[in-house]
């Protein structure tokens, strides 16, 4: 197939960037020390944790609900150059205007909040994002809402009550936006016309195969490439593991660019995700259907990471502690797969596994879908971590359930961590229907567990250390559903 451009477009910092070969699969942040000259944007952990190489993004071609385009924030230490052709970049260096500092920056400094500077450009931006998203107002900047935006900035030096206080001093203080500054109609309407073309480029490297990449602009153009080469969307993993020098592939078909792909519908009591969907528009999506999953997403996933990655990679990844597959199981999610003609197939997620790190989907299809089923069952997500926040599960677990006259008259269950695939527990579904959730049922839950369960012993956690945190995670979840009724005499009571 020939293709319309052998190179990239972006603007970045309001100049425009034509990037080729080599440069163009560079990681952002490389692109923008090593090639762009700005090196405020600092490069510490390479894999999406610490925050420092924080940039913001817009991309100008997002059709979710007619949004207009905006700035997010994303880990430019993970995303390939390739993946953001026709997007504008804005870096730490184009904050300040006419050579005074911004609100942001200024306010860092009058509360302290900066010592050694290798986490400072990152919060900068995050703070950025959070005055863009909010608009400096008293209700919206406070506190608790600054700790959500800077979850993905580490900070080792200074502590984070001088920056909280920073981003609290920016309340009612008037500068033009980034998006008055960058986002002009001329700037987003000649890079809207660089998401319309197809890209492909490619070079050799010695000693080593040739690396490919191909960007379709339509879903005529992705069916004509499907089976070339590996499908990315957020492309979060690839980075890390391009980071690490442990990436096997070196041919990739970049999704960023099917609007089909970015689609958020509700069609008969069935909620179909579009693969192209960004965890923060997941979030949105489901939030009031499926609100205890959508808040879960602020745990395992930074606003950073949010911004790029997918629930569909999350699933393809075919992780056995993924964070959104357990929940899809116990809702008996489908998933939409298009071939390479065009031809649909819908596969039951608890089908789609058939091994660790093996699915059922061919070379040449794509997951195009999930199909998610509108329920009333009553939702609860639990993920245990060595850390709160941005930590892979040590166990998870997703149940979907509903009682009537204080017995269970509907069970789905499903734990991550403590097999080959996330795992679906019919042994206690089947146990639990016509049950009271008290403590005998508890202890039946763990003697199926002991029968069931066989998990491994790693770095996150010994086999008989996720045998006990599963079955104190059931109990955990009784003990939920015991104060949650008293709640509920209490308040009929008064």
């Amino acid at each position: 197939m020939k293709m319309s451009r052998d190179h990239i477009i972006l603007s970045i910092n309001g100049r425009q960037h034509e990037i080729r070969g080599e440069h163009a699969f560079m990681n952002l942040s490389e692109y923008l020390r090593y090639q762009a000259g700005l090196a405020g944007t600092k490069i510490v952990c390479a894999e999406g944790d610490c925050g420092a190489c924080s940039v913001l993004v817009a991309k100008t071609s997002d059709p979710i609900r007619d949004q207009p385009v905006k700035f997010k924030s994303i880990n430019s230490c993970i995303q390939p150059v390739f993946n953001l052709d026709g997007c504008i970049v804005v870096t730490v260096e184009a904050l300040a205007s006419a050579k005074e500092l911004s609100a942001v920056q200024q306010s860092m400094v009058d509360q302290q909040g900066a010592q050694c500077g290798y986490c400072t450009p990152g919060i900068c931006i995050s703070l950025s994002y959070l005055k863009e998203q909010t608009g400096g107002t008293a209700e919206e900047i406070i506190p608790s809402k600054a700790k959500n935006f800077l979850t993905g900035n580490l900070c080792r030096c200074t502590g984070y009550e001088p920056i909280i206080k920073a981003a609290c001093g920016l309340v009612d203080v008037k500068e033009s936006s980034l998006s008055k500054r960058f986002l002009t109609a001329s700037q987003v309407s000649t890079l809207k016309g660089a998401t319309q073309t197809d890209v492909y480029f490619g070079f050799n490297r010695p000693g080593l195969e040739p690396i490919e990449v191909w960007i379709p602009s339509s879903k005529e153009s992705l069916f004509g490439m499907l089976g070339k080469g590996r499908l990315i969307s957020g492309a979060t993993d690839l980075g890390v593991q391009r980071n690490k020098g442990r990436l096997g592939e070196s041919r990739f078909i970049s999704l960023q660019k099917i609007a089909e792909l970015k689609q958020a519908v509700v069609t008969n009591g069935l909620l179909r995700i579009g693969a192209g969907l960004t965890w923060d528009q997941v979030q949105d999506f489901l939030q009031d259907d499926f609100s205890d999953f959508a808040d879960s997403i602020n745990l395992f996933a930074s606003p950073q990471i949010k911004h790029i990655g997918t629930l569909a990679g999350n699933i393809i990844n075919a992780s056995p502690i993924a964070d959104g597959v357990p929940f899809l199981l116990v809702n008996e999610a489908e998933l939409l797969l298009l071939g390479s003609g065009g031809k649909e197939r819908r596969v039951p997620i608890s089908d789609f596994y058939q091994g660790y790190k093996k699915i059922g989907m061919a070379s040449d299809e794509i997951l195009w879908a999930v199909l998610l089923p509108k329920n009333k069952l009553k939702q609860r997500v639990y993920k245990v971590s060595q850390r709160k926040d941005l930590d892979i599960a040590t166990i998870n677990l997703a149940i979907a359930y509903e009682l009537k006259e204080g017995v269970f008259s509907h069970l789905k269950l499903a734990f991550g961590g403590v097999a080959e695939t996330s795992l679906r527990m019919t042994s206690i579904e089947s146990l639990a229907l016509g049950r009271k959730p008290d403590a005998l049922f508890v202890a039946d839950c763990a003697k199926a567990i002991d029968l069931a369960l066989r998990p491994l012993s790693d770095v996150r956690g010994s086999s008989k250390y996720r045998m006990l945190l599963a079955k104190n995670l059931i109990q955990k979840w009784v003990v939920e559903i015991d104060l949650e009724s008293q709640q509920n005499v209490n308040e009929a009571n008064v």
